[in-house]
């Protein structure tokens, strides 16, 4: 996971300006569910303990929440601006049409350059043929709005307990 924070910051706002105080560390995350939420937070800690609580600005956005106008416009807006985009989902699901409205709509309003896209993608045990489609579909994403890219995968917890009593 410290890889995973070390290349985050690569493209946020200096530890200097941080120190300073003349400018925050956007992040901007989405989640599915409570277990993709949880795994954010965890690397949202770590990325704001090195940063300091004070300098970070945390957008949380609940994937299926989407269908809701104000929601999906903030969530838009957030990442657009956003120094770190955290994609925190399923590998095997089918993608929400709401995330990838989401995608296409702050890609096209982005102006800010750098930063870094962290795909955190949870997948079954064994993982399904096309588990990292979903990490290749971000990749592309981050080189399309110039950014960093970096992505973890991690086994579902409910298919390690399938595992272990098999």
């Amino acid at each position: 996971m410290d890889k995973l924070v070390v290349t985050c910051q690569q493209g946020a706002p200096t530890a200097q300006a941080l120190e300073d105080k003349t400018q925050r560390l956007l992040i901007t995350i989405a989640y599915q569910d409570e277990l993709t939420r949880a795994w954010a937070a965890t690397v949202c800690a770590r990325v704001t303990e090195l940063v300091g609580g004070d300098h970070a600005e945390i957008h949380w956005w609940h994937v299926p929440d989407a269908k809701l106008y104000e929601i999906s416009t903030t969530a838009i807006k957030a990442a657009a601006a956003a120094d770190i985009i955290v994609v925190s989902v399923y590998g095997e699901n089918k993608w929400p049409v709401s995330l990838c409205a989401w995608v296409d709509h702050w890609v096209a309003l982005r102006t800010v350059t750098g930063g870094t896209m962290l795909a955190l993608v949870t997948v079954s045990d064994p993982p399904h043929v096309h588990f990292d489609a979903v990490s290749e579909y971000l990749r592309a994403v981050a080189d399309k709005a110039h950014l960093e890219f970096c992505s973890e995968f991690r086994k579902h917890p409910a298919s390690n307990a399938h595992s272990n009593n098999t």
